[in-house]
């Protein structure tokens, strides 16, 4: 194996991981079956689920959201269940916080502070470094804690609080890859924090929405992000986006609805039942939900999208945004708004049986008359390479 203790640190302080020719094992790789490979690794037992699938025992996890939606309260919620769990020291790295803010959070009105597990530990990272710690420094200071506590799990909050520019691809590759070798030496399970890039809420999350999503979908096992309701900004929704260890669970179809309420002498998320992602982030009309069949029949028959926004009355824009927003819903309509108005429905059902009597009884000749000229009409005619060339001729005189 390559000696990461001489190597990793030196080549951090150039700003990246480069090994040389030198540094090359000696000894040969162990090369064998894949079969064999399979069956060596039934002699360990199955890992264990921190945290609702979507942190995993041994695993580095990515958790991302925008500011102020509760990342850290769910960080130290998730540190402290997990150490209850495992009966294990959990250390939560703290680059944010000062001790006066975890007061306001973690106490109530009456002074009484929240019973947290003995086996959750924080490191107050704020108070050890100043503005002009080092990377490498940093990374040996948390490989120390872990020796000296024999912790089984960290949480790191968060990225963008060590690395300057969160979106430097380099420094954040290099701080996770050495995360990752910390995390391989001492079978350790590690959660990152951080941010998301600039992101709609009215757009479902993905992986690509976090600073320097290729690098961590390539280093993390799992990712998982928190977004906030278009319908209810107090409410917010976990949607896990990548894990290794088996099916993704929480998907756009079944995201978990959470409200960050006090109990217990501190804040914490309640979890809800699972539920749309769309249903969350968009409040679809009966109107805006009729015209989103009538384009997505009309697309399933051939049509193009200039014919599609000509036969409902949007422009080409509106109509591609419209297949593309509602793509996965499967019934974002409740039943309550199809039945507001029966009345107009009946008119509506009355005028289209008198429409369908009297074509009936119109010959089919005067029928196929009436509608060539429509269909003309709704395709805006095409111009021939000779009249574009006139009017290039037009706007240069």
């Amino acid at each position: 194996m390559i000696d990461k203790d001489n190597v990793l640190w030196e080549n951090m302080n150039k700003g990246g991981m480069t090994f040389s020719r030198t540094d090359w094992p000696k000894q040969p790789l162990f090369n064998a079956e894949f079969f064999d490979a399979v069956s060596y690794a039934k002699n360990f037992k199955p890992r264990t689920d921190y945290w609702h699938s979507l942190w995993h025992e041994g695993e580095m996890a990515f958790l991302f959201a925008d500011t102020n939606l509760g990342k850290s309260i769910l960080a130290v919620q998730i540190a402290n269940e997990v150490a209850n769990k495992i009966q294990r020291n959990v250390l939560y790295f703290d680059f944010e916080h000062s001790p006066q803010q975890l007061r306001q959070r973690y106490t109530d009105e009456s002074g009484l502070q929240w019973n947290c597990s003995h086996f959750l530990r924080r490191v107050d990272v704020r108070m050890a470094y100043s503005s002009d710690y080092t990377i490498p420094s940093l990374l040996s200071a948390i490989e120390r804690n872990v020796v000296d506590s024999k912790a089984a799990a960290i949480v790191v909050d968060n990225i963008s609080a060590i690395i300057t520019d969160p979106c430097d691809r380099r420094f954040v590759r290099d701080f996770l890859k050495s995360l990752n070798v910390i995390r391989e030496r001492y079978d350790l399970a590690v959660l990152v924090i951080g941010h998301t890039r600039r992101h709609s809420r009215y757009e479902p999350l993905s992986v690509n929405n976090a600073a320097c999503a290729t690098t961590i979908s390539d280093l993390c096992d799992s990712v998982f992000a928190i977004g906030q309701s278009t319908t209810d900004p107090a409410l917010r929704y976990i949607k896990q986006l990548k894990n290794r260890s088996g099916e993704i669970t929480y998907d756009a179809l079944h995201v978990i609805p959470a409200v960050i309420v006090r109990q217990n002498h501190g804040l914490f998320f309640e979890m809800h039942e699972v539920t749309q992602e769309s249903r969350l982030i968009d409040r679809i009309s009966a109107e805006r939900w009729r015209q989103y069949l009538s384009a997505r029949i009309l697309q399933q028959k051939g049509c193009s999208i200039r014919q599609i926004a000509a036969t409902i009355g949007l422009s080409k824009s509106s109509v591609q945004r419209l297949l593309n927003r509602y793509e996965v819903v499967t019934d974002p309509l409740p039943e309550e708004n199809l039945e507001k108005d029966p009345q107009s429905q009946s008119k509506q059902s009355e005028s289209e049986s008198e429409q369908s009597s009297k074509s009936s009884e119109e010959s089919p000749e005067e029928s196929a008359a009436e509608e060539e000229p429509a269909a003309k009409s709704s395709i805006p005619p095409q111009r021939t390479s000779r009249e574009n060339k006139k009017r290039k001729k037009h706007h240069r005189r």
